[in-house]
């Protein structure tokens, strides 16, 4: 996880995104971290790989309210396209 924060705050996203992904593979249930990759897909225009990831979280807590939130947006920014 230290690292995906690390190549994110170096505007390494390719990198990012790969080691969110291992950090996730180890522990699926790192809400914060899922949203964290979800919200550096979204920077990086992956709106459905992040709409995905958003998805996810909802199924683990409907009642997350940020998550609900980006997901709005995402979901807009979708339909912009």
């Amino acid at each position: 996880y230290t690292r995906a924060r690390v190549h994110a705050a170096l505007n390494q996203a390719d990198e990012a995104l790969a080691a969110y992904q291992q950090a996730l593979a180890l522990e699926p249930h790192q809400r914060g971290w899922r949203l964290e990759m979800a919200l550096l897909l979204r920077a990086q225009g992956r709106l459905a790989e992040a709409r995905h990831e958003l998805i996810a979280l909802l199924r683990q807590d409907a009642n997350d309210a940020r998550t609900r939130e980006v997901l709005r947006a995402v979901d807009r920014e979708l339909r912009e396209k």
